[in-house]
């Protein structure tokens, strides 16, 4: 889907699993027109703690990530810093 709205295309990368595993990797382009990649983390925190879709909620897509990740056994601590950040924000408010 985020391929044919044109803000991400899909890519192959090595992942070391012990085990098999069907992966999709989309990887952003951040010269799409539906893409800022300038934002302030501030503003991306705020987006994600309010932003909804059709699909659902940013909030909701961001700990899918991290619970897929966490699943798979991948360290990503960008993706468990924002949402750290993200629900710390919410509970401040």
């Amino acid at each position: 889907l985020v391929a044919l709205l044109g803000v991400a295309r899909p890519a192959r990368r090595r992942v070391p699993l012990d085990r098999r595993v069907l992966l999709v990797d989309l990887i952003a382009d951040h010269e799409a027109e539906l893409i800022d990649a300038g934002i302030t983390r501030t503003e991306q925190i705020r987006f994600l703690a309010t932003g909804t879709g059709f699909l659902g909620s940013s909030l909701d897509y961001l700990r899918n990530i991290a619970d897929h990740f966490e699943t798979l056994g991948i360290e990503d601590r960008e993706v468990t810093d924002l949402l750290a950040e993200t629900l710390a924000f919410m509970r401040s408010r």
